[in-house]
């Protein structure tokens, strides 16, 4: 969805189509290989999270494309929150009440994500390190899936986005226990933080960035960058920070979470063998 607001603005400011090409799988790698390898002329984009840049090369080897060296960045379009949420019909309200419930069963409970190696599968190894819990990690093709299955029960607890929660938040179906990010989501005041809940060290969000294949040209990209600085993804979409800005600060922001999620991939890659996919 935020290609295409960014897709319509980047058409008005190039005065020609732009096209969306979904290549989704893969914990974003099949999209970002693509990119990676077409020719540097301008017209072949990539809008991505952070996974493909930190989450990806922390847990994945042999990635075919090098997200250092594969491309140049041109603007982030904005920052995008995590909640830790739970089946309406579990018996938790709390983070307290999330760790004693889990603790009080060692390894009999689940949680979803929207795929493996994803931001949600970091946060969650994250909060299950910090607290000490062991779950089955259960990966899913999408936040879609994973949401539909929190619902109906097949899984207890997940990690999802900030704006794929609101709505089933609303509607009663599933509830928050807390958001990851260091302050609280201004659509949700009233979901704590993990912070707030005792585990200061939590703070994670999930950042979306647009990039072009690494090379001389620079064709378009003062155009697209004014696309994505435009983009108010909060106006559009629930949940989502209202924060864009040009990519020169992206390096540092990689670099730094990269390095941060080095401990964590470690245990992200011994639950492998357990989980479930979905």
């Amino acid at each position: 969805m935020n290609a295409r607001v960014i897709a319509a603005r980047l058409a008005k400011e190039l005065g020609q189509s732009v096209v969306i090409e979904n290549r989704a799988g893969a914990g974003t790698v099949i999209g970002a290989s693509y990119v990676s390898k077409a020719t540097p002329d301008g017209y072949t984009l990539l809008v991505s999270s952070g996974t493909t840049f930190t989450v990806n090369p922390a847990i994945r080897s042999n990635l075919p494309y090098d997200p250092i060296k594969g491309f140049d960045q041109i603007g982030l379009i904005g920052r995008v929150g995590l909640i830790l949420l739970a089946n309406s019909e579990v018996p938790v309200k709390t983070v307290k009440q999330f760790v004693d419930y889990v603790k009080a069963s060692p390894g009999k409970y689940s949680y979803a994500s929207y795929g493996t190696g994803t931001t949600s599968q970091f946060a969650g190894e994250t909060i299950l390190n910090a607290a000490g819990l062991k779950m089955t990690h259960v990966p899913y093709k999408g936040s879609a899936p994973a949401m539909t299955d929190l619902m109906g029960g097949q899984v207890p607890f997940s990690v999802d986005t900030v704006s794929a929660a609101i709505p089933q938040l609303k509607n009663g179906k599933i509830k928050a226990i807390a958001v990851t990010t260091a302050k609280r989501s201004t659509l949700l005041p009233d979901v704590p933080t993990m912070a707030e809940s005792g585990y200061p060290d939590i703070n994670m969000d999930s950042w979306l960035v647009v990039s072009a294949p690494k090379g001389p040209a620079r064709r378009c990209e003062s155009q697209t960058r004014k696309g994505a600085c435009r983009h108010r993804c909060r106006r559009r979409h629930p949940g989502q920070a209202d924060r864009a800005g040009p990519g020169a600060g992206l390096q540092q922001r990689r670099r730094r979470e990269r390095a941060d999620q080095q401990g964590t991939a470690a245990d992200a890659r011994r639950c492998r063998p357990r989980q479930h996919h979905r």
